[in-house]
């Protein structure tokens, strides 16, 4: 029990239960267990001592017993005594090695994955002995296993090469290789050690599902649906390889809550798999379900608290739900000229700052925020608007989403009001293809408000997003306009887009159209009637880096241009540039720069913003 409660980070019960644990009772195959749980609970080398000194010589000698004595020794500060006792056995003196070894290979498992004191003893200790004695592979394979165990992949991984080197036909030499190339991000050298070793052994299924995994962490769907596939072809019997096949392509598709329900099944079997609890945690962080994925990192940890990404993305999702300021600062200008009343030119600067609490429940985000506009115009004298706004959105598992995206200004021309917002509700069917339905009011002409000719619309519409495949992917969208002046209008906008590249290094072709159709009944200034718009674009987006899992840091880029074409026979180009970079801990900073050409409209606009979490 004590093990299970150090398991679970609860060091205070285990402490309870180990007080009452009688040594001088303890059968003679318990003793080894009962150091090591005093040694794990950090008791003083002094408690050590005495508990040796109530149990026979033999249990003294034991490597197991020795192995704790040095560790005891390190945290209490004496190295020096733990490097004097394992010197002693770096001989080749018969028995001396084996005894050396043993004693490091309880050293360096004993904190289970850890990159802690006893790793760093145990590691410089091998390393030691694998240049005395270079041509002991034994010692070598210790030194290169630890080294991948505790995620030092580089070292290991040129240890393992020159094992391979000297005994090519050593089949557990090139299976590491392929292990620790593909934790390294080297997909295509892992592959390539993967396709030796299944040479040498094609039967081995563990391999075999490891190769369909490393596909899936490299980002090649097709190639992983194959091998798995196979997979499930050569053992139809098996039913975890086909459940773990729906949860991985379900998961490449974007279908997060079908994909979840295949990953718990096979958490439950196997709670161990860490494969699969790390994808599940994903699935929840995806969804925004920060508590749930933080859970089910936590119960991964246990089991391999060397995950690093797991740990990392655990932490991620605690700073997920602290609180955060955000500051943004835009900047818009706009220059008509067209006809008498498009011919006009503005500039704007707007300043925001927002706030959002701590987390009032899963995977429900709320921001309250001020913001300053200031406006200048070529024909008028210049003015200023105040800004209140209030964001809120709200996931339910069930797969419905909820928002609410309002905005109060108050403008000083008059001290004119006017009042923006949007509210809405999402639903996911079938976990493939997302409906929302909405509804608010939006100024019209907005760089106008503080002149006459200002004015505002309620609407209510729907939108519909499909991710057909991993490539191809649509969205349309419809308003309906009741204008405060008893006009009305309707709204279109409709896009395909098709990525000839996927993730992390997006390129994507895009379609698009919009329309536009009202009844104007005031001549003051431009209404659309009947108006369409034709666009054709490219995007290419970079997401840097070699980690890409939910949680991970994230730094990117994009460039994108749009050339279109209306049914006035006018052309648009639209170039933008996007910056952003996330550390998933204190700072999340972006930067955009987008201006719009043509013969009758120039527009520039750019902003920068940065979010503080604390």
């Amino acid at each position: 029990m004590v093990e299970c409660f150090v398991g679970m980070n609860n060091p205070e019960e285990a402490i309870n239960i180990f007080q009452q644990i009688p040594l001088p009772g303890l059968p003679e195959k318990e003793t080894a267990r009962y150091f090591e749980a005093l040694v794990t609970l950090k008791k003083s080398k002094e408690e050590l001592s005495r508990g040796l000194s109530l149990v026979s010589e033999d249990i003294s000698e034991k490597t197991s017993t020795k192995a704790m004595v040095a560790i005891a020794n390190i945290q209490s500060g004496e190295r020096a005594l733990a490097d004097g006792n394992i010197k002693r056995y770096l001989s080749n003196q018969p028995g001396n090695l084996a005894l050396f070894q043993a004693i490091l290979e309880r050293m360096g498992y004993f904190d289970r994955g850890r990159q802690s004191q006893n790793y760093e003893f145990a590691k410089e200790w091998l390393r030691q002995s694998v240049d005395q004695f270079p041509a002991d592979s034994g010692l070598r394979y210790q030194y290169a296993r630890l080294l991948a165990t505790h995620n030092d992949y580089d070292m290991a991984g040129e240890q393992f090469l020159t094992l391979q080197k000297n005994d090519p036909t050593d089949v557990r030499y090139i299976r590491w290789l392929a292990q620790v190339n593909a934790w390294r991000h080297e997909y295509d050298e892992s592959l390539r050690w993967y396709a030796a070793y299944l040479r040498e052994r094609p039967s081995d299924f563990d391999r075999r599902r490891e190769v369909a995994r490393v596909y899936g962490w490299a980002l090649r769907p097709r190639e992983a649906n194959e091998a798995y596939q196979k997979l499930c072809e050569d053992y139809p019997e098996d039913s975890e390889i086909l459940c773990e096949w729906k949860a991985k392509k379900n998961n490449w598709l974007g279908r997060k809550r079908t994909a979840i329900s295949f990953y718990r099944e096979l958490a439950e079997q196997h709670p161990e798999d860490s494969e699969m609890l790390f994808d599940l945690g994903q699935m929840y962080s995806q969804l925004n379900l920060s508590t749930q994925a933080e859970d089910t990192y936590q119960k991964l940890l246990v089991y391999a608290p060397e995950h690093n990404r797991a740990q990392f993305a655990r932490e991620s999702e605690q700073w997920k739900r602290k609180q955060s300021v955000r500051l943004k600062q835009s900047y818009i200008h706009q220059k008509g000229s067209g006809d008498e009343f498009g011919n006009y030119e503005i500039m704007m600067f707007r300043t925001d700052a927002a706030y959002a609490p701590v987390r009032l429940s899963e995977a429900m985000d709320l921001s309250v925020g001020l913001g300053n506009t200031v406006f200048n115009f070529r024909d008028h004298s210049g003015s200023v608007a105040e800004h209140l706004t209030l964001q809120v959105n709200k996931y339910f598992e069930q797969g419905i989403t909820t928002y609410l995206d309002g905005e109060m200004s108050t403008y000083s021309e008059n001290r004119h009001e006017t009042a923006q917002f949007e509210a809405g509700g999402a639903y996911r069917f079938f976990d493939t293809f997302d409906v929302t339905v909405f509804g608010g009011r939006e100024d019209v002409l907005q760089n106008f408000n503080t002149l006459e000719n200002n004015r505002g619309r309620y609407f209510t519409g729907g939108r519909f997003a499909w991710d057909i495949t991993q490539r191809i992917d649509i969205s349309s969208q419809f308003k309906k306009h009741w204008y405060d002046d008893s006009n009305n209008g309707t709204e279109d906008y409709t896009t395909i887009g098709y990525k000839l590249s996927l993730y992390p290094k997006i390129l994507k072709f895009v379609v698009e159209t919009y329309g536009y159709d009202v009844h104007a009944r005031r001549d003051e200034y431009w209404s659309p009637h009947d108006y369409r718009k034709y666009i054709g674009g490219v995007v290419w987006r970079h997401y840097l880096g070699k980690e890409h899992f939910s949680g991970a840091p994230k730094l990117f880029y994009e460039l994108a241009l749009r050339e279109s074409i209306d049914s006035d026979s006018v052309d648009f180009i639209e170039p933008r540039f996007e910056f952003g970079w996330d550390d998933q801990r204190r700072w999340n900073i972006g930067f955009e720069m987008r201006p719009v050409q043509s013969k009758v409209y120039e527009e520039e606009q750019a902003g920068i913003f940065c979010n503080i979490r604390f």
